[in-house]
């Protein structure tokens, strides 16, 4: 078996994720309809939201944000 180093595990893990997330909408959407699964996909997003940011925070090592300018601080320096 071959075996994976960081990187290539990280591309199949995103690539991975990536697919399950655009398939989740694409049968939600087809069950549902597109205005309830757009619903379904914003819920989901609103209650990922502050669990990834909390992570990258971490990952980052960027303290608690208490401030716009913090704030600002904290989303410029995840695109860099």
């Amino acid at each position: 078996m071959k075996q994976l180093d960081q990187a290539q595990l990280k591309e199949l893990l995103l690539k991975c994720w990536m697919t399950h997330d655009g398939m989740w909408f694409f049968h939600t959407q087809q069950v549902c309809g597109m205005e309830k699964a757009n619903q379904l996909n914003l819920a989901a997003i609103g209650s990922l939201a502050p669990i990834e940011a909390k992570r990258v925070q971490k990952a980052l090592g960027f303290g608690e944000i208490r401030s716009l300018e913090q704030f600002k601080e904290f989303t410029a320096g995840m695109f860099q």
